[in-house]
């Protein structure tokens, strides 16, 4: 149960040097991230995900013809997973094919099932299912798969004509669908064509009767891309050339992303919502090399449920991990923060989907001999298809990290222990320069002393005070696992987040939420009542027709939908213990506690 408690005060660096002085350890050992390259690397799964492998153990006892190099994946309304295998092309010429796959629900491996659907694909790294067929993206084309004579084998039907890549490296990079249209991340250095002519790197929207526009520029070589239900667009771009590290990016039609210089035809690059640092110079041996947050940015997949609603998970195809993105609106710009996610596979993931079951599922792919040699820590594997399904375990991790003024808002999953204090963080922060060699300077490299810690009514949050904050910086926030940890004893499952502060924090620190008044009778036409479920969620019933919205102790929207007369509805999400507001749009809230 949330503890409403306004007098929890701050913690200045004098009550700290007092609290040292009496003998009390606000220091208790060396800074200990999760990198994701290393002999501390991230290595295992999410603990609050079950992790099935769902292929053989050795590739010899892979389905013959099929590598599991997976380059889209996506479930057909009959629950089969659908899956393009894109094979090692350092083994020869690019090839692929799709591939049906039953039972993959089930978690177990020995009950799964597959079945090549298609072949004779040139290199296949995008796959959806719209309507019930399948559509699949590569370097000649984008196709629609059917089955309507139901032989188990694809009718092929073009929907791009004179589409045209030599080779290299993949110029196409994922595939998705929303109202009418697809939308695919091209790369520059692919070499692609459209109807005999060069198409530079950025975002193309794909019409049913093949037509691209494109809606971005100036991507390098970029690894994935997703739409949220908002619309909004976001890739991954990799680092190399003007590129000085990998790249998030919101992407905004029009707008120019930086590949080929600093400006083009007029316009300034665009900075990525996320830079994804690589080689980050912030631990104690200071090797560069082995502490970093990735390296070859893959898909981005919208969480549109649960405690991390509304972010995003990133795959990492050269470090076999995946990071998650919280983003937040600064000036009008997304900006936000990085965390690392879950290890634990046998090559870097490139691919995600949400199943049917609600569990997470994730392809790899890897290569020998090529530029793709991506694997993970420990396996020297390559490929790999796994499912994540979420379990009850509690978890003590970072939620968010928010800009505010004079510092940033962090918070976790549970409450926190409340001898946390500022000593217990190491902040950092540095700034890229773009240049035409490969990657670009890390430069400004800056040590930040957090000033203070300030606990909030809100257990689950601080807000850690900080000086000499810039602009265009990123700033790595590492804990002390020892010292920063819930106040039933968990220590953190991870212990470093990256922001990108494109834009400065002016919004202040409110330790205070201001609550939302309890409704009168007649505050609204008929009467409203909510109430928390026990997994989390909060049932909604209403005598009338309308909307409704969820908010926090804070007066953030967290969900809105529509509600039938008299018929009790469950909120999409699941929300983590607290009190929360549910009302009609305009109207103050009913309180509702979830424990």
């Amino acid at each position: 149960m949330m503890k409403n408690d306004s007098s929890i005060p701050a913690l200045p660096l004098s009550v700290l040097s007092a609290m040292i002085l009496m003998g009390v350890q606000a220091w208790s050992q060396s800074f200990d991230p999760h990198p994701v390259y290393g002999s501390n690397a991230l290595t295992k799964a999410h603990p609050g995900y079950d992790m099935a492998d769902l292929l053989p153990a050795n590739a010899s006892g892979l389905p013959a013809g099929f590598s599991a190099h997976v380059g889209g994946m996506a479930f057909l309304p009959n629950g089969k997973l659908a899956l393009a295998d894109f094979p090692d092309p350092s083994n020869g010429a690019w090839k692929g094919s799709v591939w049906l796959f039953d039972g993959v629900q089930t978690g177990d491996k020995t009950k799964v099932t597959s079945k090549e659907f298609a072949n004779n694909l040139y290199g296949p790294t995008g796959l959806t299912v719209v309507n019930g067929d399948i559509y699949v993206i590569d370097g000649n084309s984008l196709r629609k798969l059917t089955d309507k004579d139901s032989n188990g084998t694809a009718e092929v039907t073009e929907i791009t004509h004179s589409w045209h890549q030599n080779g290299g490296q993949p110029a196409v990079a994922d595939l998705v669908y929303q109202n009418g249209f697809f939308y695919s991340a091209i790369g520059s250095s692919g070499g692609l064509s459209v109807d005999g002519a060069s198409i530079s790197g950025g975002t193309a929207k794909i019409g049913m009767d093949g037509k691209v526009q494109m809606l971005s520029s100036g991507f390098r070589n970029t690894g994935g891309a997703g739409i949220n239900s908002k619309g909004e667009i976001f890739a991954t771009d990799n680092q190399g050339e003007w590129l000085p590290s990998s790249k998030f990016i919101n992407v905004v039609p029009g707008r120019y992303y930086g590949y080929g210089g600093l400006t083009q035809n007029g316009k300034a690059a665009s900075p990525p919502a996320v830079w994804i640092p690589q080689g980050v110079v912030s631990p104690p041996n200071g090797n560069a090399s082995t502490y970093a947050a990735g390296m070859s940015p893959g898909t981005v997949l919208p969480i549109d449920t649960g405690l991390y609603a509304g972010q995003y998970l990133m795959g990492d195809i050269r470090y076999g991990n995946v990071d998650r993105i919280f983003l937040e609106r600064v000036g009008g710009e997304y900006q936000g923060a990085l965390f690392h996610f879950s290890g634990g596979f046998r090559a870097g993931i490139y691919r995600m989907t949400w199943g049917p079951d609600g569990a997470l599922y994730l392809g790899g792919m890897g290569g020998s001999g090529y530029t793709w040699s991506w694997k993970d820590n420990t396996v020297d594997d390559n490929w790999g298809l796994y499912r994540m399904k979420p379990n009850s375990k509690p978890v003590f991790e970072m939620v968010s990290v928010k800009a505010k003024a004079g510092g940033f808002e962090v918070k976790f999953t549970q409450p926190v222990d409340t001898k946390v204090a500022a000593a217990n963080f190491k902040v950092q922060s540095w700034r890229y320069v773009s240049t035409g060699s490969y990657g670009g300077p890390q430069v400004d490299m800056t040590t930040l002393p957090v000033q203070s810690v300030q606990k909030s009514t809100d257990p689950t949050v601080i807000f850690l005070g900080i000086q000499g904050l810039l602009a265009d910086h990123v700033v790595h926030i590492e804990l002390d696992s020892n010292a920063v940890i819930s106040t039933t004893g968990l220590k953190p499952w991870t212990f470093e987040t990256w922001y990108t502060l494109n834009r400065l924090g002016t919004d202040a620190f409110n330790p205070t939420p201001v609550f939302a008044a309890q409704p009168t009778r007649g505050s609204f036409p008929g009467w409203m009542r909510a109430q928390a479920t026990h997994n989390g969620g909060i049932q909604i019933e209403s005598e009338t027709a309308g909307s409704y919205e969820i908010r926090d102790a804070r007066g953030t929207i967290l969900e809105e939908g529509v509600l039938d007369a008299h018929q009790a509805r469950t909120s999409a999400h699941r929300y983590e213990a607290g009190l929360y507001f549910v009302s009609r749009p305009g109207s103050p809230g009913i309180k509702v506690i979830c424990l």
